[in-house]
């Protein structure tokens, strides 16, 4: 039958080198422009440093796991290479959530750092980048101790779970409020640059635009929490994982590419001229 054949393994595994691809690469270009500017590294470059490393590492486990028929239907996929497949796709997790966590971070440092809020502003911003990383925990957590055993899994022991829908919800809270701080991290930066009547308008469309990947890494974040509903198909989950796989991925490398753009204008003035911006 048609559905036999379908395999989503590939395509979420080129989506997914490309889009980490991507992200070291504006890393890189960062790292370069900071040994430019002042030869040495701030807290949130080391931030964007660990934020790669982890997407890398996640794409690996992912790339083992489609060697192994991850993105195809469980039923066509022989039982032993079955649990390797769901054992590699969940050991992926922890740093693709990682990934899309600790950008975030950065993004803050270096919105504080540019944009000096008030103290109460500050506190705000903070408290909301903490509880999504207490919420990060909580799902890796959650991810590795809703089975007894654990094994139970990805199917080579019997045990008890948790009710799906727990996870899906928890998920859900989780990925809603990812998204809304995506949102307001790209927001807060366009409404006071907005109104900065001393700053160039090219340099101000340069720092809404690329804080603007914020925007869409907001709207990749609210349908990677509608994918989630996909986990609740526990008996096919090697073909219903892929799109939160994919866009877990895309939504972390967004950020990051976000986080890194605004610290790029020495490469820029290098390249185009020091009147480009």
């Amino acid at each position: 039958p048609g559905w036999a054949r379908e395999n989503n393994g590939p395509r979420v595994l080129g989506v997914t080198v490309t889009m980490t691809t991507l992200g070291f690469l504006f890393v890189l270009a960062r790292i370069y422009c900071r040994f430019i500017s002042v030869r040495k590294l701030a807290v949130d470059d080391y931030i964007v440093v660990l934020t790669t490393l982890m997407s890398i590492v996640s794409v690996v486990f992912v790339g083992v796991a489609v060697s192994y028929g991850a993105g195809r239907h469980i039923a066509t996929i022989p039982p032993n290479d079955a649990h390797k497949a769901i054992f590699y796709t969940m050991v992926a997790s922890p740093p693709s959530i990682l990934a899309f966590t600790v950008p975030k971070i950065a993004v803050l440092i270096l919105l504080v750092k540019v944009l000096c809020p008030s103290r109460r502003h500050r506190v705000f911003m903070w408290t909301i980048a903490v509880l999504v990383s207490l919420m990060s925990i909580g799902t890796m957590v959650m991810i590795w101790v809703q089975c007894q055993p654990v094994a139970v899994q990805w199917g080579e022991a019997k045990g008890t779970c948790w009710n799906p829908e727990v996870v899906f919800i928890f998920g859900l809270v989780h990925g809603v409020l990812s998204a809304l701080f995506d949102f307001y991290l790209a927001m807060y930066p366009s409404i006071v640059l907005s109104s900065l009547h001393r700053v160039n308008w090219k340099k101000k469309l340069a720092l809404s635009s690329a804080l603007g990947f914020g925007y869409c890494a907001s709207g990749v974040a609210a349908y990677k929490a509608h994918t989630l509903s996909h986990l609740l198909s526990l008996k096919d989950f090697t073909f219903a994982i892929d799109d939160v796989v994919l866009w877990t991925n895309i939504e972390g490398n967004l950020v990051l590419i976000g986080a890194c753009i605004p610290c790029l204008y020495p490469l820029v003035k290098k390249l185009f001229g020091v009147t480009a911006l």
